[in-house]
């Protein structure tokens, strides 16, 4: 039985679409839902520049980047709720995206984690290897990659 689902949200197309595919599992089942975004402390991608340069928001790396995964985690919080979970958790967290998604999901005692099959990383992610493979290789539980 699912009780707990956790998602892991970037901004990105495919990780809009895992939101909504883990956001009604976890209606249907009657599970909690958890939003994780994790940042590394560098340039942030094309994608996510715009939204900053959009709300105007300079400073430190940190501080822009702690204020854009905000937006992209209310964003994920809004849509999930359209869809019927009341009140999502929601994990903000800096480091190794794939590195948090697995320790959140232990942490949490997920019992699924919800990823996109491509985000926003950068070409030098690609030839490391990609978040969602991470995770499906090292998640304590099952893990669903959405297209």
């Amino acid at each position: 039985m699912i009780q707990h689902v956790l998602v892991a949200v970037d901004g990105s197309h495919h990780a809009n679409r895992a939101v909504e595919f883990a956001a009604d599992m976890a209606a249907k089942a009657g599970a909690r839902l958890t939003l994780v975004h994790a940042f590394h402390l560098r340039e942030l991608p094309d994608e996510l520049k715009h939204l900053a340069e959009i709300e105007h928001l300079e400073g430190d790396g940190g501080k822009v980047h702690r204020v854009v995964g905000e937006r992209v985690l209310d964003s994920a919080k809004e849509r999930a709720q359209e869809l019927g979970i009341a009140e999502p958790r929601l994990v903000l967290a800096q480091g190794d995206p794939a590195s948090t998604i697995v320790e959140t999901a232990k942490k949490e005692r997920a019992d699924v984690v919800v990823v996109g099959s491509r985000g926003l990383g950068r070409l030098a992610e690609l030839l490391l290897g990609s978040v969602s493979y991470k995770v499906v290789m090292h998640a304590p539980c099952t893990v669903i990659v959405v297209r």
